[in-house]
Protein backbone atom coordinates (compact mmCIF):
# COMPACT_ATOMS: atom_id res chain seq x y z
CA UNK A 1 0.00 0.00 0.00
CA UNK A 2 1.51 3.34 -0.65
CA UNK A 3 1.30 5.45 2.58
CA UNK A 4 1.58 8.82 0.69
CA UNK A 5 -1.78 7.85 -1.11
CA UNK A 6 -2.70 9.68 -4.41
CA UNK A 7 0.68 10.78 -6.51
CA UNK A 8 0.73 14.42 -8.69
CA UNK A 9 0.55 13.52 -12.04
CA UNK A 10 0.58 16.21 -14.76
CA UNK A 11 -0.62 13.43 -17.24
CA UNK A 12 -1.13 10.22 -18.24
CA UNK A 13 2.07 10.13 -19.79
CA UNK A 14 3.71 10.93 -16.39
CA UNK A 15 1.99 8.57 -14.54
CA UNK A 16 3.49 5.80 -16.90
CA UNK A 17 6.19 6.98 -16.31
CA UNK A 18 6.54 6.58 -12.55
CA UNK A 19 5.96 3.27 -13.31
CA UNK A 20 8.31 2.67 -16.44
CA UNK A 21 10.97 4.53 -13.25
CA UNK A 22 9.41 1.71 -10.65
CA UNK A 23 10.21 -1.46 -12.45
CA UNK A 24 13.87 -0.20 -13.80
CA UNK A 25 14.80 0.50 -10.28
CA UNK A 26 13.48 -2.89 -9.38
CA UNK A 27 15.25 -4.71 -11.96
CA UNK A 28 18.13 -2.41 -12.29
CA UNK A 29 21.88 -4.37 -11.39
CA UNK A 30 23.78 -0.53 -11.95
CA UNK A 31 25.21 0.81 -8.30
CA UNK A 32 23.34 4.17 -9.66
CA UNK A 33 20.57 4.77 -11.64
CA UNK A 34 19.85 6.87 -14.76
CA UNK A 35 19.59 10.33 -13.97
CA UNK A 36 16.30 11.83 -14.00
CA UNK A 37 14.96 15.61 -15.09
CA UNK A 38 13.01 17.71 -12.16
CA UNK A 39 9.53 17.29 -12.23
CA UNK A 40 9.14 21.22 -12.01
CA UNK A 41 7.62 22.69 -14.89
CA UNK A 42 7.77 25.99 -15.26
CA UNK A 43 3.59 27.63 -15.39
CA UNK A 44 4.71 30.32 -18.60
CA UNK A 45 3.43 33.35 -16.74
CA UNK A 46 5.62 36.41 -16.26
CA UNK A 47 5.73 39.54 -15.03
CA UNK A 48 5.71 43.21 -16.43
CA UNK A 49 8.97 44.56 -16.88
CA UNK A 50 10.55 41.00 -17.87
CA UNK A 51 11.89 41.45 -21.29
CA UNK A 52 13.66 45.24 -20.25
CA UNK A 53 15.04 43.40 -17.19
CA UNK A 54 16.46 40.32 -19.48
CA UNK A 55 17.59 42.96 -22.04
CA UNK A 56 19.69 44.38 -18.93
CA UNK A 57 21.06 40.75 -18.32
CA UNK A 58 21.98 40.20 -21.31
CA UNK A 59 24.18 43.34 -22.28
CA UNK A 60 25.72 42.71 -18.89
CA UNK A 61 26.45 39.22 -20.03
CA UNK A 62 28.08 40.16 -23.30
CA UNK A 63 30.01 42.79 -22.33
CA UNK A 64 31.64 40.26 -19.86
CA UNK A 65 31.55 37.49 -21.97
CA UNK A 66 33.52 40.39 -24.74
CA UNK A 67 35.96 40.93 -21.82
CA UNK A 68 36.75 37.39 -20.64
CA UNK A 69 37.06 36.78 -24.91
CA UNK A 70 39.49 39.45 -25.24
CA UNK A 71 41.37 37.96 -21.62
CA UNK A 72 41.36 34.27 -23.53
CA UNK A 73 42.80 36.12 -26.83
CA UNK A 74 45.95 37.92 -25.41
CA UNK A 75 46.68 34.71 -22.95
CA UNK A 76 46.16 32.69 -26.26
CA UNK A 77 48.71 35.44 -28.27
CA UNK A 78 51.05 35.09 -25.09
CA UNK A 79 51.16 30.83 -25.25
CA UNK A 80 52.21 31.35 -28.92
CA UNK A 81 54.90 34.16 -28.07
CA UNK A 82 56.22 30.99 -25.45
CA UNK A 83 56.05 28.71 -28.45
CA UNK A 84 57.51 31.19 -30.99
CA UNK A 85 59.71 28.67 -32.99
CA UNK A 86 57.01 25.58 -32.62
CA UNK A 87 54.72 27.72 -33.81
CA UNK A 88 56.98 28.73 -37.26
CA UNK A 89 56.62 24.93 -37.90
CA UNK A 90 53.06 24.52 -36.51
CA UNK A 91 51.60 27.83 -37.26
CA UNK A 92 48.19 26.09 -38.35
CA UNK A 93 48.14 24.77 -34.69
CA UNK A 94 49.22 27.62 -32.96
CA UNK A 95 47.77 30.54 -34.52
CA UNK A 96 45.95 33.04 -32.16
CA UNK A 97 43.35 33.94 -34.98
CA UNK A 98 42.06 30.82 -35.05
CA UNK A 99 41.08 31.07 -31.21
CA UNK A 100 39.54 34.74 -31.98
CA UNK A 101 37.00 32.92 -34.26
CA UNK A 102 36.20 29.62 -32.93
CA UNK A 103 36.44 30.35 -29.26
CA UNK A 104 35.69 33.51 -28.19
CA UNK A 105 32.47 33.94 -29.81
CA UNK A 106 31.35 30.93 -28.00
CA UNK A 107 32.62 32.39 -24.86
CA UNK A 108 30.39 35.34 -25.45
CA UNK A 109 27.55 32.85 -25.71
CA UNK A 110 27.66 31.23 -22.87
CA UNK A 111 28.18 34.48 -20.80
CA UNK A 112 24.81 35.72 -22.43
CA UNK A 113 22.72 32.37 -21.90
CA UNK A 114 24.37 32.28 -18.05
CA UNK A 115 23.48 36.02 -17.21
CA UNK A 116 19.74 36.07 -18.84
CA UNK A 117 18.85 32.58 -17.34
CA UNK A 118 20.27 34.24 -13.87
CA UNK A 119 18.30 36.91 -14.06
CA UNK A 120 15.27 35.07 -14.22
CA UNK A 121 14.21 35.83 -10.07
CA UNK A 122 15.00 39.55 -10.62
CA UNK A 123 12.79 39.49 -13.61
CA UNK A 124 10.55 36.82 -11.68
CA UNK A 125 9.85 35.03 -15.38
CA UNK A 126 8.58 31.65 -15.02
CA UNK A 127 8.79 31.88 -19.41
CA UNK A 128 11.84 29.60 -20.58
CA UNK A 129 10.56 30.45 -23.97
CA UNK A 130 11.47 34.41 -23.35
CA UNK A 131 14.85 34.21 -21.88
CA UNK A 132 15.37 31.84 -25.15
CA UNK A 133 14.23 35.25 -27.57
CA UNK A 134 16.10 38.02 -25.89
CA UNK A 135 19.20 35.28 -25.70
CA UNK A 136 18.63 35.09 -29.55
CA UNK A 137 19.21 38.72 -29.93
CA UNK A 138 22.28 39.65 -27.79
CA UNK A 139 23.88 36.26 -29.28
CA UNK A 140 23.56 37.88 -32.83
CA UNK A 141 25.01 41.53 -31.37
CA UNK A 142 27.50 39.73 -29.47
CA UNK A 143 28.52 37.37 -33.01
CA UNK A 144 28.91 40.86 -34.85
CA UNK A 145 30.68 42.70 -32.01
CA UNK A 146 33.28 39.91 -31.82
CA UNK A 147 34.12 38.57 -35.13
CA UNK A 148 33.74 42.18 -36.66
CA UNK A 149 34.84 44.97 -33.85
CA UNK A 150 37.66 42.18 -32.16
CA UNK A 151 39.20 41.06 -35.42
CA UNK A 152 40.13 44.97 -36.20
CA UNK A 153 41.08 46.17 -33.30
CA UNK A 154 42.05 43.30 -30.19
CA UNK A 155 44.13 41.31 -32.93
CA UNK A 156 45.99 44.26 -33.69
CA UNK A 157 46.33 45.57 -29.94
CA UNK A 158 47.30 41.84 -28.57
CA UNK A 159 50.00 41.27 -31.45
CA UNK A 160 51.61 44.73 -30.73
CA UNK A 161 51.53 44.05 -26.72
CA UNK A 162 53.33 40.72 -27.19
CA UNK A 163 55.52 41.21 -29.97
CA UNK A 164 54.71 38.48 -31.80
CA UNK A 165 53.81 40.31 -35.21
CA UNK A 166 57.23 39.17 -36.87
CA UNK A 167 56.69 35.80 -35.76
CA UNK A 168 53.48 35.12 -38.16
CA UNK A 169 53.55 34.37 -41.68
CA UNK A 170 52.93 37.32 -44.06
CA UNK A 171 51.28 40.02 -43.18
CA UNK A 172 48.03 38.34 -42.68
CA UNK A 173 46.33 38.45 -39.15
CA UNK A 174 43.53 35.51 -39.90
CA UNK A 175 44.25 32.14 -40.66
CA UNK A 176 44.01 30.81 -44.78
CA UNK A 177 40.42 28.58 -43.48
CA UNK A 178 38.37 32.36 -42.06
CA UNK A 179 39.35 34.59 -45.48
CA UNK A 180 36.58 34.02 -48.67
CA UNK A 181 34.53 31.50 -48.79
CA UNK A 182 35.13 29.37 -46.29
CA UNK A 183 35.47 31.65 -43.70
CA UNK A 184 32.13 32.97 -44.53
CA UNK A 185 31.13 29.63 -44.14
CA UNK A 186 32.83 29.11 -40.82
CA UNK A 187 31.35 32.16 -39.56
CA UNK A 188 28.08 31.37 -40.26
CA UNK A 189 28.53 28.30 -38.65
CA UNK A 190 29.71 29.13 -35.22
CA UNK A 191 26.89 32.01 -35.16
CA UNK A 192 24.26 29.19 -35.42
CA UNK A 193 25.52 27.42 -32.79
CA UNK A 194 25.79 30.16 -30.34
CA UNK A 195 22.16 30.90 -31.72
CA UNK A 196 21.32 27.60 -30.36
CA UNK A 197 23.48 27.14 -27.29
CA UNK A 198 22.93 30.60 -25.39
CA UNK A 199 18.91 30.43 -25.39
CA UNK A 200 19.25 26.66 -24.44
CA UNK A 201 21.60 27.71 -21.57
CA UNK A 202 19.22 30.63 -20.59
CA UNK A 203 16.09 28.47 -20.80
CA UNK A 204 17.49 25.13 -18.83
CA UNK A 205 18.22 28.29 -15.88
CA UNK A 206 14.23 29.73 -15.89
CA UNK A 207 13.26 26.24 -16.13
CA UNK A 208 15.45 25.18 -12.59
CA UNK A 209 14.43 28.04 -10.77
CA UNK A 210 11.04 26.51 -9.26
CA UNK A 211 8.42 28.44 -7.98
CA UNK A 212 4.75 28.57 -6.37
CA UNK A 213 2.00 30.33 -8.55
CA UNK A 214 0.10 30.33 -4.99
CA UNK A 215 2.05 33.15 -2.77
CA UNK A 216 4.55 34.08 -5.81
CA UNK A 217 7.62 33.31 -4.27
CA UNK A 218 10.56 31.30 -5.70
CA UNK A 219 11.02 28.06 -3.71
CA UNK A 220 14.04 27.58 -1.21
CA UNK A 221 15.91 23.98 -1.27
CA UNK A 222 17.21 22.69 2.12
CA UNK A 223 18.98 18.96 2.83
CA UNK A 224 16.36 17.32 5.29
CA UNK A 225 18.08 14.03 4.90
CA UNK A 226 21.69 12.41 4.04
CA UNK A 227 21.30 8.64 3.81
CA UNK A 228 23.96 6.23 2.88
CA UNK A 229 24.56 5.37 -0.84
CA UNK A 230 24.06 1.49 0.15
CA UNK A 231 20.53 1.94 0.92
CA UNK A 232 20.14 3.55 -2.47
CA UNK A 233 17.29 1.16 -3.81
CA UNK A 234 15.23 1.24 -0.16
CA UNK A 235 15.49 5.37 -0.65
CA UNK A 236 14.07 5.37 -4.19
CA UNK A 237 11.14 2.18 -3.91
CA UNK A 238 9.86 3.92 -0.35
CA UNK A 239 10.00 7.42 -2.57
CA UNK A 240 8.00 5.81 -5.49
CA UNK A 241 6.00 2.59 -4.35
CA UNK A 242 5.24 4.73 -0.31
CA UNK A 243 6.55 1.66 0.98
CA UNK A 244 7.01 1.98 4.94
CA UNK A 245 9.24 -1.14 5.33
CA UNK A 246 11.52 0.21 3.31
CA UNK A 247 11.90 3.56 4.98
CA UNK A 248 12.58 1.70 8.25
CA UNK A 249 15.94 0.01 6.33
CA UNK A 250 17.27 3.11 5.71
CA UNK A 251 20.88 4.06 7.34
CA UNK A 252 20.42 8.43 8.00
CA UNK A 253 24.50 9.98 8.30
CA UNK A 254 25.32 11.88 10.66
CA UNK A 255 25.52 15.42 10.60
CA UNK A 256 28.90 17.32 9.93
CA UNK A 257 30.32 20.64 9.48
CA UNK A 258 31.38 20.23 5.64
CA UNK A 259 30.58 17.79 3.01
CA UNK A 260 32.35 17.44 -0.19
CA UNK A 261 31.71 15.39 -3.61
CA UNK A 262 33.99 12.70 -2.10
CA UNK A 263 31.32 11.95 0.91
CA UNK A 264 29.50 9.37 -0.84
CA UNK A 265 25.84 9.64 -0.02
CA UNK A 266 22.02 10.67 -0.96
CA UNK A 267 20.75 13.56 -0.32
CA UNK A 268 17.31 14.48 -0.27
CA UNK A 269 16.26 17.74 -1.10
CA UNK A 270 12.93 19.54 -0.01
CA UNK A 271 11.96 22.72 -2.20
CA UNK A 272 8.94 24.80 -0.99
CA UNK A 273 7.62 28.85 0.10
CA UNK A 274 6.87 30.56 2.20
CA UNK A 275 2.92 29.18 1.79
CA UNK A 276 4.03 25.62 2.16
CA UNK A 277 1.60 24.81 -0.45
CA UNK A 278 3.81 23.64 -2.91
CA UNK A 279 6.57 20.91 -2.07
CA UNK A 280 9.55 19.09 -4.30
CA UNK A 281 11.50 16.18 -3.36
CA UNK A 282 14.70 15.22 -5.13
CA UNK A 283 17.37 12.75 -4.40
CA UNK A 284 20.74 13.85 -5.52
CA UNK A 285 23.28 11.17 -5.83
CA UNK A 286 26.99 11.51 -4.89
CA UNK A 287 29.55 8.84 -5.29
CA UNK A 288 33.41 7.92 -6.36
CA UNK A 289 34.21 6.39 -9.68
CA UNK A 290 36.89 4.63 -10.16
CA UNK A 291 38.46 3.87 -13.49
CA UNK A 292 41.82 2.38 -14.71
CA UNK A 293 44.15 3.33 -16.45
CA UNK A 294 46.57 0.68 -17.47
CA UNK A 295 48.12 -0.32 -14.07
CA UNK A 296 46.85 3.17 -12.61
CA UNK A 297 43.37 3.83 -10.88
CA UNK A 298 41.82 7.26 -11.44
CA UNK A 299 39.54 8.33 -8.88
CA UNK A 300 36.19 11.37 -9.85
CA UNK A 301 33.85 12.86 -7.86
CA UNK A 302 30.22 12.13 -9.66
CA UNK A 303 26.61 13.17 -8.97
CA UNK A 304 23.35 12.99 -10.51
CA UNK A 305 19.78 13.64 -10.13
CA UNK A 306 18.09 9.68 -9.50
CA UNK A 307 14.67 11.14 -8.13
CA UNK A 308 12.82 14.19 -8.25
CA UNK A 309 8.43 14.30 -7.41
CA UNK A 310 6.26 16.53 -6.11
CA UNK A 311 4.43 16.32 -2.81
CA UNK A 312 1.13 17.48 -1.45
CA UNK A 313 1.77 19.06 2.32
CA UNK A 314 0.10 16.43 3.35
CA UNK A 315 2.47 13.52 1.77
CA UNK A 316 5.23 15.37 2.58
CA UNK A 317 4.51 15.70 6.69
CA UNK A 318 4.10 12.10 6.28
CA UNK A 319 7.58 11.70 4.69
CA UNK A 320 9.09 14.03 7.23
CA UNK A 321 7.73 11.31 10.25
CA UNK A 322 9.82 8.55 8.04
CA UNK A 323 13.02 10.10 7.79
CA UNK A 324 13.59 10.71 11.43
Amino acid sequence: MDIFGSRIFRNEVHKEQHQQRIEAIKTSTERIPDAVETAYIPSGATEPGATPKFLIAGLGGTLLGIIAAVIAFYLAVGVFKIFEEVGRCLIWLYYPGVIVYYFCPVLVAVFIGLSIGWAGKWARSRRPSQAAIVSVFWALIAAGVTFFYVEDIIIEAAFDYWNVRDCLCGDSLSPDLMEGTMGWIVKGLIVVFNLVIAPLIASAEIGAQKFCEECKNYLEETVIARVSIHNLKDLLMGLLEGDEERFNKLKLLPDKEAWTDKDERLDVIHATCPCEKTHFIEVMSYWVEVTKKGKKEQESQENRLIYSEEFSPEQFNKLKLLLK
